[in-house]
């Protein structure tokens, strides 16, 4: 479901807003944020460091981005792509 609300968000940035490149930043620790941003297509940038409380806390980040043009060349394959589980055993969720 984040996948498709990532691709939603930036269907509507391109097309909508026209914009020309998306960027995110999110903790290099947060990986199921750095996994949407791959299955949809978002190429690492950087990686860099940012305090993130007025205690003056550094946490590294990493930078993602994705192009305009590069949704245009994709085409049809732009899709959320499949990848490895994170974990070896599924984690399932009794939602009632």
């Amino acid at each position: 479901m984040a996948t498709e609300a990532a691709k939603k968000c930036m269907e509507y940035g391109f097309a909508g807003l026209n914009l020309k490149e998306i960027f995110i930043n999110t903790y290099v620790k947060n990986i199921p944020s750095r996994r949407v941003t791959e299955k949809v297509s978002m190429k690492k940038r950087k990686e860099f460091d940012k305090v993130v409380d007025q205690s003056g806390q550094i946490m590294r980040h990493v930078v993602y981005s994705l192009k305009k043009k590069r949704i245009s060349d994709l085409g049809e394959r732009w899709n959320p792509r499949p990848i490895k589980p994170l974990f070896k055993k599924q984690l399932t969720y009794d939602m009632r």
